[in-house]
């Protein structure tokens, strides 16, 4: 069975730099957990989020002002690390000896929040060697080949919420872009707005199954492989959606104002001053990186 598996995750990661992984060894019930954990704390008021917000002592945590190639995403995220309080050189440079300790964030709400993603981050990790060892016997090497280069490993799991977005056609909830890690493990929003480059340099629809992760081939193992497995190329298109917002009245406000800010009450005028009721769930999806 677990060459059989080997054999088509080699097919997949050859022909295509992704594929979809069911009947995995996480419990659905911790999934489903975690989820509504991520809605109750994306949906709290932007300054309690703040209150976590990355910093240079915590370079992986909350942040609503993620870029890619310079350009803003639309999306906000939640970043930590998978083993706790991890050292790691404090520059890039070679002759660099000094060491800095990086630690998660604690968020307040939900209780209990990051106990349960330390609980998850667990999971992933479990699942991401389990996808190492059937990669090295995809390769024909021993099963596990990957391992030791991962042993002190510092993997970071990133949430990503994507709220609906009003001008779907003007930016993406994540630009394009190939990850850095060996391995990328992405847990899918329900509707999913994921899209991967093919070979033919058309842009792939991921498809969205409950309860699955898509496995993707990052910088590190096409570095490991010699190209033979090549990091593949993906975005985030935003959900199209219009309803949360007047947007009618928000032109015809700023083309009366000859596109001047105008004061609304005690707040500038911007397209959330507009935004209405709405029942409609945002997406979420967790995204666990294997990074050496």
């Amino acid at each position: 069975m677990k060459a059989k598996l080997a054999k088509e995750v080699g097919a997949a990661f050859r022909d295509w730099g992704f594929f979809h992984c069911i009947n995995h060894c996480i419990p659905k019930k911790l999934t489903d957990t975690v989820t509504e954990n991520l809605k109750l704390f994306f949906h709290q008021p932007l300054e309690e989020k703040m209150k976590v917000q990355l910093d240079l002592t915590h370079p992986v945590s909350y942040n609503n002002n993620d870029v890619t190639s310079n350009v803003r995403d639309w999306v906000e995220i939640y970043d930590y690390i998978l083993k706790d309080k991890i050292e790691v050189p404090v520059t890039h440079e070679q002759e660099d000896t000094m060491i800095m300790q990086l630690h998660n964030h604690r968020p307040a709400y939900p209780p209990g929040f990051q106990e349960l993603l330390d609980e998850y981050g667990v999971w992933m990790a479990k699942l991401s060697f389990e996808i190492l060892e059937l990669t090295a016997l995809s390769l024909s090497l021993p099963a596990d080949r990957f391992r030791p280069m991962f042993a002190d490993h510092a993997t970071i799991n990133r949430v990503n919420h994507y709220e609906p977005c009003p001008g779907p056609d003007m930016v993406l909830g994540k630009g394009w872009h190939a990850d850095i890690s060996a391995l990328t493990l992405l847990s899918q929003g329900q509707p999913s707005g994921i899209k991967i480059r093919g070979q033919d340099n058309d842009w792939i629809k991921a498809k969205s199954i409950p309860h699955s992760f898509t496995i993707q081939i990052g910088d590190l193992m096409e570095g490991y492989t010699n190209g033979l497995y090549k990091s593949v190329e993906n975005r985030v298109v935003n959900p199209a959606k219009y309803e949360p917002f007047n947007y009618g009245k928000f032109y015809r406000v700023r083309r009366l104002s000859n596109w001047v800010k105008l004061a609304s009450e005690n707040d500038i005028v911007t397209i959330h001053t507009f935004k209405k009721p709405t029942t409609q769930t945002p997406t979420a999806a967790t995204t666990a990186t294997v990074a050496a």
